[in-house]
C-alpha cells in the first residue's frame, strides 16, 4: 500500500488536480470578463461600440466649454 502525503485530507496529487481545476475556471473567466466584455457571441453577433475614457470625460467638458452661436 502506498503512503501519499496528505494535503487537507487530500492525498497530495488530487489536491493538485483540484488546485488546477480552481485556477483554470478562474482563467476562462477573466478571459470572459475581459476580452469578450465588447461582443455579442450569438451567431449574428456585432461588436458593440465602445466609447474612449477620454471621449466619456471630454464630453461633459466641450458641452460647458462651447460657445454659444448668437443669431
Amino acid at each position: 500500500m502506498a503512503h501519499y502525503k496528505y494535503v487537507f485530507g487530500f492525498p497530495l496529487w488530487i489536491f493538485l488536480e483540484i488546485v488546477i481545476l480552481v485556477g483554470m475556471v478562474v482563467a476562462v473567466e477573466l478571459v470572459v470578463t475581459f476580452v469578450y466584455r465588447d461582443m455579442d457571441v450569438t451567431p449574428t453577433g456585432k461588436l458593440k461600440p465602445r466609447r474612449r475614457k477620454q471621449d466619456i470625460t471630454t464630453t461633459g467638458d466641450q458641452e460647458k466649454a462651447a460657445p454659444e452661436s448668437e443669431d
